[in-house]
């Protein structure tokens, strides 16, 4: 007796069958023809809302490194004083852990190893700073802002965007945003000296460690407190992309418009609309061969 007298053929291998576990019918390429059913995902307002508030890391991220090419840029140029710079940075770190103090109770035990810490720090970097400055003296300035540029990226690529950090880790500071970190501040030293003067090389340095290592463990402590909040991320972005319009544009106008285009309309809103865009095209092919899904009674 042939196989297709013996019984009616099932497609499932959790039944005992008198067909070997490769056979298939004459109906399987009927199955595959008429069979296939494709589901297009439609995107809604809420898939791409979501994905605005989720892009709003890497836009801060951006928005941070272009601040500080404009920063030194200014120092470059003699367009700020470097004294000037030391004394905001200062007062912006003050200011920043009076914020972080007050907004998550219990620092107050911390407040005084921190300064010491950072009087530490400020000490050894101004007794650094000569020997910064004279760090690249005899490289060439195209080798400088071509390792600068490879620096730079980095930090972006091997930044922390997670939106929401991990609740259960007070420190949550993975390896690649250590790598980030260590490239950033790399590139501030190797920036900083291609400036005129030891203060240059203090201010910039200084402003580098509260911008890409401060600022961000504070921000992220600050969306551990809140993690439903959309509100603070959102008034983050605006205050960075207004601060770096407002320090690129007396440096060029034409480089503020490209971070206005790129970073805030870019990153922000482009992005997340090609994306959700795309998805018309994307087809989740379905048919009889496809793995079998368990029943659980």
């Amino acid at each position: 007796m042939e196989l297709s007298t013996k019984s009616n053929f099932k497609r499932v291998l959790w039944s005992n069958q008198l067909y070997p576990d490769n056979y298939q019918d004459h109906t399987l390429l009927h199955q595959l023809l008429s069979g296939q059913t494709y589901l297009l995902i439609q995107p809604s307002f809420e898939s791409y809302s979501t994905l605005v508030i989720c892009s709003l890391p890497l836009s801060a991220q951006l928005s941070s490194i272009f601040i500080f090419i404009a920063v030194f840029a200014h120092l470059h140029l003699t367009l700020i004083h470097p004294q000037h710079l030391i004394w905001l940075t200062m007062a912006i770190g003050a200011s920043g852990y009076v914020v972080w103090e007050r907004a998550l109770p219990g620092r107050e035990k911390d407040r005084l190893p921190a300064l010491r810490s950072a009087s530490l720090l400020i000490f050894l970097l101004l007794l650094l700073s000569p020997v910064l400055k004279t760090l690249t003296l005899s490289t060439a300035s195209d080798s400088i802002w071509a390792l600068t540029a490879v620096l730079l990226a980095l930090n972006i690529l091997l930044g922390d965007y997670r939106h929401r950090p991990n609740p259960n880790s007070h420190l949550d500071v993975s390896f690649p945003s250590a790598l980030s970190l260590n490239a950033a501040i790399f590139a501030s030293v190797v920036l900083g000296s291609r400036l005129s003067s030891n203060a240059d090389v203090f201010g910039l340095v200084l402003f580098a460690l509260e911008w890409f290592a401060l600022f961000p463990l504070m921000r992220r402590d600050m969306m551990r407190k809140h993690p439903e909040s959309h509100l603070r991320p959102v008034v983050l972005n605006v205050s960075l992309a207004l601060i770096a319009l407002l320090i690129l544009y007396p440096i060029s106008s034409s480089t503020a418009l490209i971070y206005l285009t790129l970073v805030p309309l870019g990153s922000t809103f482009v992005l997340p609309a090609i994306y959700c865009g795309l998805q018309h095209y994307k087809r989740d092919l379905r048919g009889p061969w496809d793995c079998a899904v368990p029943r659980i009674s």
